[in-house]
């Protein structure tokens, strides 16, 4: 049986509104960090121990990969499950994806990375055919653990500030051997480029709660020192996320045209569970 996609209709997924927002896709809030201006825990460079999954994040971060990401929100409001997938050369900083989001109204994204922007599509109300083009640097993630707009580096850089790193065994990812490493992922790496309204009610339940809010992480490092899978999750309120991307033949050509510049439309934010 396929579990109930919550969407704006239906009201928030998450208990306390932490994981989704209460209108399932979040609006720019038109304000920029000024300057001069404190760095707020969205925009301050997070801190990346000296570990060997953090080095395992460097080196998948000078190759390229077949990205598989999975996107699981489970509470007894509902839920859904998501997917990601396609060649991306984290080197180049290039890649496309295809999001998949099975019995939501919207079902299918596709996502061109290059040049330093984000092209997605369908999004809002662009016309057929158009793309919505943001800035890399600029986009934004608008639940908790989810990357702007599924970018994958972006996990590399939130598995990369593991924590209290704990070997636990070998284990074959993908017929490949590996060794699982498991730790936690403090709230500056949460806090890490989401949009304000979820920052508010991130900062706010951690403090409620007088302490990091329990988000574990998972890796797993072949044997040339790559990571092969990736696991963020974190269970509160009733509500479980997880977050799941595998790695996959490396080193593969990567090769990805922008799209053309009249099939275009600049954009300031990105909306829905799609593009997270």
């Amino acid at each position: 049986m396929r579990r109930s996609i919550v969407t704006a209709a239906t009201g928030p997924l998450l208990a306390a509104a932490v994981f989704v927002s209460a209108t399932a896709c979040a609006s720019d809030s038109g304000e920029d960090q000024k300057p001069g201006a404190a760095p707020t825990e969205a925009s301050r460079p997070l801190e990346v121990p000296d570990t060997v999954v953090a080095r395992a994040a460097k080196k998948t971060g000078g190759t390229s990969a077949r990205i598989t990401e999975r996107v699981e929100v489970t509470s007894d409001k509902g839920g859904f499950e998501l997917t990601a997938t396609g060649p991306f050369d984290m080197a180049r900083d290039r890649g496309k994806l295809s999001v998949r989001l099975p019995g939501g109204a919207i079902d299918h994204m596709d996502e061109v990375f290059g040049g330093g922007k984000i092209y997605l599509k369908p999004l809002g109300n662009l016309k057929k055919g158009q793309w919505a083009a943001v800035d890399r640097d600029r986009a934004q993630a608008h639940y908790l653990l989810r990357s702007p707009a599924n970018d994958p580096e972006h996990v590399l850089l939130q598995v990369s500030t593991m924590r209290d790193v704990k070997k636990r065994g070998t284990e074959r990812v993908g017929g490949r051997s590996t060794t699982h490493y498991s730790g936690t992922l403090d709230h500056a790496t949460l806090s890490s480029r989401l949009e304000p309204t979820t920052l508010a009610k991130i900062d706010a339940l951690r403090e409620k709660e007088g302490k990091d809010l329990p988000v574990r992480a998972d890796a797993w490092v072949d044997g040339a020192g790559r990571l092969a899978k990736v696991r963020l999750g974190s269970a509160m309120g009733g509500t479980e996320v997880t977050i799941t991307m595998e790695l996959a033949d490396f080193g593969l050509p990567v090769r990805v045209p922008v799209p053309a510049k009249g099939s275009t439309v600049p954009t300031e934010t990105t909306q829905g569970l799609l593009p997270g």
